[in-house]
């Protein structure tokens, strides 16, 4: 057993220092092909990656302080997703050109992925990102995907302000998870008109306390 371990360990550690090398090798690269492709990128710190986020913990075997830039399509969990997109976005708004790069990769990228967990990361990712691309984005998700990220994408149209995605707000409202409840408060915090001080109002006596928090901060936002 052991030494079946042992040989998974050097080909995954052969794989991975294949793709950090072909990285290395392409200095001039654009950066974005790497955000959205599938290399593996060394690093030491959360500075370092394009995305913001030096995965330390990557299948557990990588030694202390060194990880492996996360991107878009190799992101384990969803508060992964969710950190890169807010770090993404705060980039994009020091950078207006990278912005509007990256609005136009997203697009595209929207039409190559088919994976959920991928299509989950362009939908958080557009959910942070302002201007129309991004909507167009979050339009395509909630008018082609299955329910739960039709769900999430909808949310953050609603938490826009308009028209759009307030059907799929009020549904998160009252989802019997907590994950799904906790995206519409926040969504409602960022939205503030009637609707949403309704939806917090109910949302800040909900049964589950990281609900009721993120309601209730949300509605000292929204007076």
């Amino acid at each position: 057993m052991n030494r079946w371990m042992a040989m998974c360990w050097l080909l995954v550690m052969g794989v991975a220092a294949c793709s950090v090398e072909s990285v290395e090798e392409s200095p001039d690269a654009d950066p974005l092909d790497i955000l959205f492709g599938d290399e593996l990128q060394l690093c030491g710190t959360d500075a370092e990656c394009l995305s913001g986020l030096c995965d330390k913990n990557w299948l557990g075997f990588m030694d202390e302080g060194q990880g492996y830039c996360a991107v878009m399509g190799n992101t384990l969990h969803r508060w992964q997703r969710e950190l890169i997109a807010v770090r993404l976005a705060g980039k994009a708004k020091d950078d207006p050109e990278f912005a509007v790069r990256l609005g136009s990769r997203m697009l595209e990228e929207w039409d190559q992925s088919f994976t959920t967990a991928r299509r989950e990361a362009l939908i958080l990712l557009a959910g942070e990102l302002p201007g129309a691309t991004s909507e167009a984005v979050l339009e395509r998700a909630m008018n082609s995907e299955g329910p739960v990220l039709a769900m999430l994408a909808g949310v953050r149209l609603a938490a826009r302000g308009g028209s759009a995605g307030v059907a799929q707000l009020a549904e998160a409202a009252l989802s019997s998870h907590a994950v799904h409840r906790i995206h519409a408060a926040r969504a409602a915090g960022r939205r503030c008109d009637d609707l949403a001080r309704g939806i917090l109002r109910e949302l800040s006596e909900d049964p589950h306390p990281l609900v009721r928090d993120v309601a209730s901060q949300a509605a000292a936002g929204c007076p």
